[in-house]
């Protein structure tokens, strides 16, 4: 859980997984966002650094996806 200390449009979350690729997510959320009591859609990464440095691809970016919701 992250709590939400700003009221801005511009949230961005990265992800890091030991030996994968880092995958970054734009949260799609208004500035003061509403309590939901369910997840909203998939997203899938906004950006993608492979592990091994190799370029990304439509498999890599396809295994990168979220779903979030405002507690």
């Amino acid at each position: 859980m992250v709590t939400l200390d700003y009221r801005t449009t511009e949230r961005v979350m990265v992800l890091n997984l030991p030996g994968q690729a880092q995958g970054t997510f734009r949260l799609r959320l208004p500035a003061s966002p509403t309590r939901s009591g369910q997840f909203g859609p998939w997203h899938l990464a906004d950006g993608i650094v492979p592990a091994n440095g190799s370029a990304v691809t439509s498999e890599i970016h396809d295994a990168f996806a979220i779903r979030y919701r405002v507690l």
